[in-house]
């Protein structure tokens, strides 16, 4: 006959059932640290003792039992008891803030109970929810927003408490509690270096702690109140000083209230503490909530000190702003200069690609791509640590989003370009070189930017893995255990391989290949020489700006800047508001409008510009919008995914690549066979 304790530990998912089918005396599983109960009578004592339990949390009131025995029970069992009384009427949020931090402080396991179990399994979600999530998102605004707050599992035992009985208003309570301590960490801005002696930071999780203790940190100075510790869904908030001295550092609790102004006896305070510590113990770590109080009230209290050192911290951003950007320009004159010499901007050239009538296009992009291969191998051995930097940079977008996405985005790319004659970047040089409706191209692009921006928060839940991969896994590499170096030196070999067979059957300087006004070697240079020129620019893209090639991202940065202009539209459009500010998003939209500059000099001066032929302002308009609205969706174009995916070995590059030539060559079939004229008929000339 089963008792009450049978097989009392099982896991979260299977504990909702079970606790369904039989509420009475089971425990369930949350995760490592906690177990949760509808009770805990004397012959479960035993049980609980066999698991491990090192702390029992009572979160009943006294008028609902006589507890005193237990805890002489306990006691002897030489586990530890608390009373903590929960029941989510007044100040509910303040009350499961102090539970947590029990379960916080306490020995683990620890197991809270209750009558029925309802109330103890809102701690378990909130407690397992927000410690474990709450290191993962800290300061990831991105990874925040793009994952379900609670997940199924946790979400799974929330309906539980309208199965059995309780409000609703407890299941919206708990999520709602997860919520705020979720985005309070996202929210956390990330550490700032003052000086080789001083870092400002917010909230650190234990593993932080760890790093800073590893860079030879010696103090820790907390400036946060502790009544500010439930702001944050972080189980180290009751256990810092602990940690910090367990890991041989020296901790100063100093708190600050979260707005000032600031009295002059703190300000003095602040100022005595901070100067002793960087006498005695230095490299110090300083830090509050998120870090804008410790940086203002550090000014208000020594302005000298950080005068001095933030003056060469502005220095130095201005001179890596000026060396960004600068680059950033030479670059996108290379780009629109080799764009336009190499004859690939022509609408006729790219909608005859796709039906494999000429090849101009094939060979730059796989010149492009094969040089970028090489180069970002060379970057690799020359830097390992800014290759990594850069590979990071690419697929941080991606982590989260389904193959399929990618694909379908890819795809759509892929059909824009059939129908425009163009791609996101190179529309950009053939405003430049004179295409005409190039700027109806352009128009329908940053039409799809912007409503990107808008419908991006809704199509989250569409596109998203549930967990996000590894860096390590979304490589090719992580498939077959070879090393970058001679798989992407190899790709390279192959395709420099596939351009001279291309060549030998299709050369570059027939009648069949370029206009009749093209004339090759005077206004016309090889398309695939051009193309390694393209992917040479992946070295200064490394090295000067700390990036690789890309292009779709900068009419995200174009289109938000209106944004700025109302606070409520940045709250509400995170994702878009995002890209409106900071070097990592200007340079491209630098390194694409001097693009233009580049082919308008070169179409110029070859006397060239002006002379193609565009396609009809709707088709300009339509595909110019599919086109970027399917690069933003697949995290990537074709310089994106094609020279820097590829060439990186990022495995949905590798998929979308395929995707995107599939979307123009199915688009442009359909459309030769529906009207031939209409779709290359009339470019010829």
């Amino acid at each position: 006959m089963e008792t009450p304790m049978t097989s009392v530990c099982m896991s979260l998912a299977e504990g909702v059932e079970q606790e369904a089918m039989n509420n009475n005396g089971r425990i369930i599983r949350v995760d490592e640290n906690l177990y949760i109960s509808n009770s805990l009578k004397p012959g479960m004592l035993s049980s609980i003792k066999d698991l491990g339990v090192k702390t029992v949390i009572n979160i009943q009131f006294e008028s609902e039992g006589d507890f005193n025995s237990l805890k002489e029970d306990l006691t002897r069992l030489a586990i530890e008891y608390h009373n903590d009384p929960l029941d989510f009427e007044m100040n509910a949020e303040d009350e499961l803030d102090q539970v947590l931090s029990l379960l916080d402080k306490s020995q683990k396991p620890c197991l809270v109970f209750c009558e029925a179990g309802i109330r103890a399994a809102a701690v378990g979600v909130a407690f397992s929810a927000t410690r474990k999530k709450g290191a993962e998102v800290l300061g990831k605004l991105e990874a925040y927003e793009e994952h379900d707050i609670l997940g199924p599992t946790y979400s799974g035992l929330l309906e539980e408490f309208t199965k059995a009985g309780s409000s609703s208003k407890l299941k919206t309570l708990v999520a709602g509690y997860t919520a705020s301590k979720l985005s309070n960490c996202a929210k956390r801005p990330g550490h700032s270096k003052i000086s080789e002696d001083l870092y400002i930071t917010g909230q650190l999780t234990e593993e932080e702690l760890k790093d800073f203790a590893k860079k030879g940190v010696k103090s820790i100075l907390n400036m946060r109140p502790v009544e500010e510790a439930g702001q944050l869904g972080l189980g180290v908030l009751a256990r810092e000083e602990e940690i910090v001295k367990s890991l041989g550092l020296k901790y100063v609790n100093l708190p600050v209230p979260r707005n000032g102004p600031y009295s002059l006896e703190l300000c003095e305070q602040v100022s005595e503490t901070l100067t002793d510590l960087l006498k005695t113990s230095k490299p110090v770590v300083v830090h509050c909530r998120t870090g804008r109080r410790a940086e203002t009230i550090i000014k208000q209290a020594d302005p000298h000190f950080l005068e001095e050192h933030t003056e060469s911290k502005v220095e130095s951003n201005m001179s890596k702003s000026a060396r960004t950007l600068s680059s950033s320009c030479v670059m996108g004159l290379c780009f629109g200069a080799a764009m336009d010499l190499g004859k690939v901007t022509l609408p006729l050239v790219i909608r005859e690609q796709f039906l494999f009538r000429r090849f101009l296009m094939l060979k730059m992009f796989l010149g492009a791509a094969a040089s970028s291969a090489l180069f970002l191998t060379i970057a690799s051995k020359l830097s390992p640590k800014r290759f990594q930097h850069v590979q990071e940079i690419f697929m941080k977008p991606l982590a989260a989003k389904t193959v399929a996405a990618v694909s379908l985005g890819a795809f759509t790319l892929g059909s824009g370009m059939a129908l425009s004659g163009s791609c996101p970047g190179m529309v950009l040089v053939q405003v430049g070189s004179g295409v005409p409706n190039s700027l109806w191209t352009l128009a329908g692009g940053m039409t799809a930017a912007a409503l990107y921006g808008i419908l991006q928060p809704r199509l989250i839940p569409l596109y998203c893995t549930k967990s996000k991969e590894k860096i390590e896994e979304q490589t090719v590499m992580s498939q077959i255990n070879v090393s970058y170096a001679r798989l992407a030196s190899s790709l390279a070999a192959f395709l420099f391989g596939v351009i001279y067979l291309v060549e030998i059957y299709f050369p570059w300087t027939s009648s069949s290949e370029l206009p009749s006004w093209a004339k090759p070697w005077i206004n016309t240079l090889p398309p695939h020489l051009m193309g390694v020129i393209i992917g040479s620019l992946q070295l200064p893209a490394v090295f000067m700006v700390a990036d690789t090639l890309g292009s779709s991202q900068a009419y995200m940065t174009l289109t938000s800047q209106p944004l700025g202009l109302s606070g409520y539209l940045q709250q509400k459009l995170v994702h878009w508001n995002g890209y409106r500010m900071g070097l990592d998003n200007w340079w491209q939209a630098t390194y694409l409008l001097s693009a233009i500059s580049g082919a308008f000099l070169s179409s110029t001066f070859t006397n060239t510009r002006g002379l193609a032929h565009g396609v009809p302002v709707v088709q300009a308009f339509i595909g110019g919008f599919l086109s970027i609205f399917g690069s933003r969706l697949a995290s990537g174009c074709t310089s994106g995914h094609g020279l820097s995916g590829m060439a990186l070995l990022v495995t949905k590059s590798v998929i979308a690549v395929p995707a995107m030539f599939a979307g123009g060559i199915f688009t442009g079939v359909v459309f030769q066979t529906l009207n031939a004229q209409g779709y290359t008929g009339f470019l010829k000339g």
